[in-house]
């Protein structure tokens, strides 16, 4: 159908500029048939007349001959002005020759042109998710190894928000990448640039002190833990910005100031055993800094039940999982594409608890996610009672989700359950 409404148009273009082409040589024919039947007519007349005994003999031959030598001296100077035009019609049959070659070469061009870099969806039937990975697997640079290029990609963003420096969303991102590629001082400009543009947001403050701090071996001291302050104010209920408030106080001696913090911390995060293990650890260190006459007006750190902690005898926890691809959208996935097998919190922090990479020829397959797979050591399985286990193929190699990627995705979950997971969905954000 695509075609068919393309040599539609190229036809009606031909029907506009072909009547143009042919004007001049069929007005020239016209006037000269004219001449004539006007000659025609005089000479009808003249004969009329003569039978009629209107005129004498002498009288009719002397007009007729005039009438004769007026149509002989028309077509002749038809004829010259003809002659005189012959290089301006051969110039304009030149030019016939030359807009039929262009009227001719202009589809001939375009339509292996579009069919090379058009839409694919159009022009070869792609299905259109499968053009999008085409499309992003374009534009994404490779390593060596057929890896993306991380440092390539980042770069690339960073001309970008050159070229559009009040993107304030834009410099928190390329801050982020940044952290991750652990290039501290970069991440601390790009976070600098979009403190100045969003001076309110709590979590820029505390992406600009975080690196800061990296940049100078972890230390809050100074203008970093100003940041986490200034964040408080804004979110005195911020998780992140009470534990790291409490970190620069005890890294300024201030060992009360941080248990103070601490303290707040610990209603605000008893759905994570595991984090309020540390942190009463962090405490019951910080209480043995003080003074003895202060050390016993300090609170007792609360303690999660023993239902809520993991002990050693009680085993990690853990979820098996088989993952597979439908039949329906093998076709939209390549043998060595990505298979990223997850678990992850049903709400709260959206980074993997525990997370598995495989490739597509390696489904359908039976993985163990665990304790011993968490990311963070302060942030596993054990520290949730329901989560969320998903698996996705990655049509750009990256972790985090993308447009076009397959996934599929089972909720609370429960430790030592066995989940089968079949790939079914395309993912559209």
């Amino acid at each position: 159908m695509f075609w068919i409404i393309c040599t539609i148009l190229v036809l009606i273009a031909f029907a506009f500029v072909f009547p143009s082409l042919r004007k001049n040589h069929v007005d020239q024919d016209a006037s000269k048939q004219q001449n004539i039947f006007i000659a025609q007519e005089q000479l009808a007349d003249l004969e009329s007349r003569f039978e009629n005994a209107e005129i004498d003999e002498e009288s009719y031959q002397s007009t007729r001959d005039e009438l004769e030598q007026s149509l002989y001296d028309d077509l002749k100077q038809s004829d010259l002005l003809f002659e005189s035009t012959q290089g301006k019609n051969s110039q304009t049959k030149s030019s016939l020759v030359s807009m039929g070659f262009i009227l001719l070469l202009i589809p001939v061009i375009a339509f292996p042109v579009y069919y090379k870099t058009g839409n694919m969806v159009f022009t070869k039937n792609v299905d259109a998710v499968e053009a999008v990975r085409v499309e992003r697997d374009k534009a994404v640079p490779k390593n060596a190894d057929g890896t993306p290029d991380i440092e390539t990609m980042v770069a690339g963003l960073q001309q970008k928000m050159e070229k559009n420096p009040e993107n304030a969303k834009g410099w928190y991102m390329l801050g982020r990448s940044y952290m991750v590629l652990e290039r501290y001082t970069d991440a601390a400009k790009s976070f600098e640039r979009a403190y100045k543009l969003m001076p309110d947001s709590a979590n820029v403050m505390l992406s600009l002190a975080d690196s800061l701090s990296m940049s100078q071996q972890g230390s809050l001291i100074g203008r970093p833990g100003k940041l986490v302050n200034d964040a408080l104010k804004i979110e005195p209920e911020n998780v992140t910005a009470l534990w790291l408030s409490g970190m620069s106080a005890r890294q300024n001696g201030d060992y009360q100031g941080a248990i103070a913090q601490w303290n707040k911390v610990l209603p605000l995060i008893q759905e994570a055993p595991k984090q309020v293990v540390q942190l009463n650890s962090l405490i019951s260190e910080a209480r043995g800094k003080l003074p003895t006459d202060q050390q016993n007006t300090q609170a007792e750190p609360m303690t999660p039940s023993a239902t809520q902690v993991a002990t050693d005898d009680k085993p990690a926890a853990e979820i098996k999982v088989m993952v597979s691809l439908s039949d329906e959208l093998k076709a939209k996935a390549s043998p060595d594409d990505l298979v990223f097998i997850y678990a992850k919190a049903m709400s709260g922090p959206p980074m993997p608890l525990a997370a598995v990479r495989k490739q597509v020829k390696d489904l359908p397959i039976e993985v163990a996610l665990n304790d011993a797979m968490a990311m963070m050591p302060n942030l596993k399985m054990s520290a949730f009672d329901t989560v969320v286990v998903g698996a996705r193929v990655s049509k750009t190699g990256q972790p985090i989700g993308q447009n076009g990627d397959l996934f599929a995705e089972k909720r609370s979950i429960k430790s030592g359950e066995k989940v089968s997971i079949e790939i079914n969905e395309v993912l559209v954000k």
